[in-house]
């Protein structure tokens, strides 16, 4: 949940840099770009950042053993913070 803050607060501030937009712009934002994400990335994001799930236990789910939950999750953040980056600035 703190990393799911935590984008909230970037992607809000870069906004408001930018655009001086409001924070339900930064939601849909993300939204937007989670929608971009591979289905496999964008469900272990949900199940960890939205139902507080563990890594393993999110990739379990999805029938990953734990190095790749974990590989995927790190990957799934590097393309969200990415996609966040380019259409804030859009």
């Amino acid at each position: 949940m703190k990393m799911l803050q935590r984008l909230m607060s970037d992607t809000k501030t870069r906004l408001a840099e930018n655009w001086q937009e409001t924070p339900a712009t930064a939601t849909d934002l993300i939204y937007r770009c989670l929608n971009l994400l591979d289905a496999e990335e964008k469900e272990l994001l949900r199940l960890v950042l939205w139902t507080g799930a563990r890594v393993p236990d999110a990739g379990e789910e999805l029938g990953m053993d734990s190095d790749e939950a974990h590989k995927t999750y790190e990957r799934a953040l590097r393309r969200l913070r990415k996609l966040l980056r380019v259409h804030s600035n859009t």
